[in-house]
């Protein structure tokens, strides 16, 4: 037995590690302390939806489909004596169309489904008796958005643009974001642009992940991985196989897959980390489902000027102060507070927009020959930082995370000396 399937039966992919009667999978990783953390990143109150409106005639995977037919109710010419009158609706089609999860149900590996299942134990006329939809949660926690297509510098990823791990780790790094267990992972490719304007291209190909991305991406245990796109994998591929990241991912590992995500609006805001909030529709013994997925911003972009994502490299900085090098003179360069004193800080460090490569300032090179100076107590992070626009330097509303890892404060930066503010 080769291939794809080969390599899953030769896997001890089952029972899952949460246990042979399981039916929450990954989402067995969103915690209570999860929810907590999902929710303390809610510091902008702005509320972005990520889902499609369903509307008949638009493109789907083969067969599918999705109709709809609004009833206006007036059979018996009017009901009670205030003449109450109301509308029904109709609808007919697949669950697996326009914004869905794919749940523990949807894809299997011959006749094995998450956990091992046999499809002839599972499978009815009228629905799953195990790991249907109907069997998960609604999930808050917290999300990412991997912009793939701003890193290449595209407004849409090529067709056949395999997603590879360096891509998802130089992602990471420019965002200076992590993936933790019970996150949820989305990736925006660009290719919902062409659902509007070449549907038949939208839906004959996409690019996507592989099977060496979705192995990467379940050892770090996300709740969820979705994508732009309708099918989050590669498709077609060039191997002769056929959705093998939705086996790895769903089958192998119980990681639910977002599918038709609206990222369009996150991007133009350059939001990257957000509260998660996902609900579905609730359709007993459905092996996918439409659902409504919203994500709440949390912070600045990353990149912007008013966020400097390089200001952890400073560590035991108690604040930066630009001043002119001469009295009078127009070149500037800056001061590091480290262990109760000023130093001279290296030499200045760009701090470029990722998208438009513009320089929006620079800050003080502050290595280690910098802050191992003797030094009072380590200091604590500081709540921000922003560019000061009109030297190029940057400022911080104090200390960041000492060498040592400590929690306590360090001696302020003497706040009668603001040469920064000429």
């Amino acid at each position: 037995m080769g291939g794809v399937l080969g390599y899953a039966y030769a896997q001890a992919w089952f029972p899952p590690r949460y246990g042979a009667k399981d039916q929450r999978s990954a989402l067995n990783e969103v915690t209570a302390t999860k929810v907590r953390q999902a929710a303390a990143l809610i510091t902008r109150g702005k509320a972005y939806g990520l889902q499609m409106a369903l509307e008949p005639g638009k493109p789907a995977f083969p067969p599918r489909y999705f109709q709809f037919l609004l009833i206006y109710n007036n059979v018996y010419n009017k009901l009670g004596d205030n003449d109450f009158r109301w509308s029904d609706e109709i609808i007919s089609g697949y669950l697996g169309t326009f914004t869905q999860v794919d749940c523990l149900g949807h894809a299997g590996i011959g006749e094995r489904f998450y956990g091992g299942r046999h499809w002839r134990d599972i499978a009815t006329p009228k629905g799953l008796k195990e790991i249907g939809c109907e069997k998960l949660p609604p999930v808050i926690t917290r999300g990412i958005l991997l912009d793939i297509a701003g890193l290449k510098g595209v407004k849409v990823l090529p067709d056949d643009y395999a997603i590879a791990v360096a891509d998802i780790e130089e992602a990471l790094r420019q965002g200076n974001l992590r993936i933790d267990a019970g996150d949820v992972v989305i990736f925006h490719t660009g290719w919902m642009n062409y659902f509007f304007t070449e549907p038949k291209r939208w839906i004959s190909r996409e690019p996507g992940l592989v099977l060496e991305t979705a192995r990467w991406l379940a050892r770090r245990r996300p709740a969820a991985v979705g994508a732009d796109t309708w099918g989050i994998d590669l498709w077609p591929t060039k191997d002769g196989s056929a959705f093998a990241p939705h086996q790895e991912l769903i089958t192998n590992n119980g990681i639910l897959l977002l599918e038709n995500v609206v990222t369009g609006e996150l991007v133009r805001d350059r939001v990257y980390e957000f509260a998660f909030v996902l609900s579905f529709l609730k359709v007993k013994g459905a092996g996918q489902s439409w659902a409504t997925f919203v994500a709440v911003r949390s912070r600045p972009a990353r990149g912007s000027a008013s966020h400097v994502a390089g200001g952890a490299r400073y560590r035991g900085v108690g604040g930066v102060q630009v001043r002119p090098k001469k009295e009078g003179g127009p070149v500037w360069h800056a001061q590091l507070w480290i262990g109760g004193e000023w130093v001279e800080g290296g030499s200045p460090i760009e701090v470029r927009n990722k998208y438009s490569g513009e320089v929006v300032g620079t800050v003080p090179e502050g290595a280690e020959r910098k802050w191992r100076r003797p030094w009072q107590p380590p200091g604590r992070p500081r709540r921000s930082w922003r560019i000061c626009r009109r030297t190029g330097g940057a400022r911080s509303s104090g200390g960041l995370p000492s060498a040592s890892g400590s929690g306590r404060r360090s001696s302020p930066a003497p706040s009668p000396r603001r040469p920064g503010r000429p």
